[in-house]
């Protein structure tokens, strides 16, 4: 709501990326695809005492409402519209992309603006303006007249995501477009340890797979592509108590462990089919 009300004001697209960063990682994974389950923690990785799940029901329910009634007003935080200037002149500001339809008048004069997209599936949009009297001023020129047009947002491919060196997490964490990825046992039932000894590359092949809930029919689209898991039987042999860390041998190359094919859905699709609750985001990077 603070970035919505920030593009109010002034027009920096750093807003506008807050805006639909919170809501398809954050806003949506707060509630399953049911509508019926919620989790008030968005965890990034889950653990023996807090699995990824959502619960029906909490003692104090507040947060469930707020998440229907901000679905319930969103066609608010897509736009931007009004009269500029005495002289009758329109706008209209997007700050999210998806299908809708925005109608309003100028002057006692219709204007209907409608806009189609599979965002966040992929970044191609496509806008319809209607306007009982005027035209619509785009350039070059020579297409002022026409009444649709179509934008195509780039850098839809897989990429790598790593966190500050301040932090000192040296993590990586898969995205495409606005999506935060995690993984989950439910794909890859070979894990029993949430993930915590799972290490990837930035330079691993990464592959796409559009895939269908079939409880749904929801579209959604999961990535591929390899880890490794690591033993850390040292350390289980380490008794409590003793003098902390262990000696760091210089001159033996660490082993990457045993190779693994790993699968990434969406965060916000999270704990929605089932399986032990296993899940993370950021995985150790090597």
């Amino acid at each position: 709501m603070l970035a919505e009300r920030l593009l109010h004001l002034d027009l920096d697209s750093r807003y506008a990326d807050v805006l639909e960063l919170s809501l398809y990682n954050v806003v949506m994974t707060a509630m399953d695809v049911s509508g019926r389950a919620f989790t008030y923690d968005n965890q990034l990785a889950s653990s023996d005492k807090n699995t990824s799940h959502r619960e029906e029901w909490f003692e104090c329910s507040c947060c469930p409402p707020n998440v229907s009634r901000l679905y319930g007003s969103l066609g608010g935080y897509l736009w931007d519209f009004g009269n500029s200037s005495a002289d009758g002149t329109a706008f209209v500001n997007v700050h999210l992309y998806t299908t809708a339809k925005l109608s309003f008048d100028v002057d006692g004069k219709p204007i209907v603006v409608e806009q189609t997209s599979y965002w966040p599936l992929d970044g191609k949009v496509e806008f319809r303006a209607s306007v009982e009297k005027g035209y619509m001023v785009l350039s070059p020129a020579y297409v002022a007249n026409n009444s649709s047009f179509s934008l195509e947002v780039h850098n839809f491919e897989p990429r790598f995501l790593t966190p500050h060196p301040y932090t000192s997490q040296r993590t990586l964490t898969l995205a495409r477009g606005p999506i935060v990825y995690c993984v989950e046992d439910v794909d890859n039932e070979w894990e029993q340890n949430h993930f915590k000894d799972v290490v990837i590359s930035p330079s691993a092949e990464v592959q796409e797979e559009e895939r269908v809930f079939e409880a749904t029919g929801e579209r959604y689209i999961a990535l591929r592509t390899t880890g490794w898991s690591r033993s850390e039987t040292k350390w289980e042999a380490k008794q409590p108590g003793n003098l902390p860390g262990l000696q760091v041998d210089g001159e033996k190359k660490t082993e990457l462990g045993t190779e693994r094919s790993l699968v990434f859905i969406p965060y916000y699709f999270r704990a929605n089919r089932g399986g032990r609750g296993h899940m993370r985001v950021g995985m150790k990077a090597v």
